[in-house]
C-alpha cells in the first residue's frame, strides 16, 4: 500500500512536469526552447491513473496479507479495513488535489 501510494503521488511529476524537461534543459543553456517536443498528460488521465494505482495497491495489500498470514479472512478483517481506510486517506491526499 505504501509503494502504491508513493507511485500514485509521483505520477503527477512523471506524467506532467517531466514532459517539459527538454525545453527547460535547452533554456537552461541559453537557447530558445520553441518548437521542441512537450509530452504532458491531461490532468484527468493523471488522476485516473493515480486512483487506479491506489485501488490496485489495496487489492494487492489484501491478497499479500492473506498469503503471508495464512489465516481466515474473518480474523484479518480489521487489518483489511484499516488498509481500506488508509487508501481512502491516500486517495483524498493524492487524487483530490
Amino acid at each position: 500500500l505504501v509503494w502504491g501510494g508513493s507511485l500514485a503521488h509521483y505520477l503527477n511529476l512523471g506524467l506532467g512536469v517531466a514532459g517539459r524537461i527538454v525545453p527547460v534543459t535547452v533554456a537552461t543553456f541559453g537557447f530558445r526552447g520553441e518548437g521542441l517536443p512537450i509530452w504532458v498528460a491531461h490532468p484527468a488521465v493523471i488522476a485516473f491513473l493515480q486512483g487506479t494505482t491506489i485501488a490496485i495497491s489495496v487489492i494487492f495489500s489484501i491478497i499479500l496479507t492473506q498469503k503471508i498470514a495464512r489465516q481466515s479472512m474473518r480474523s484479518l478483517l480489521p487489518q483489511h479495513l484499516g488498509a481500506i481506510v488508509l487508501a481512502i486517506g491516500l486517495w483524498s491526499i493524492v487524487v483530490g488535489q
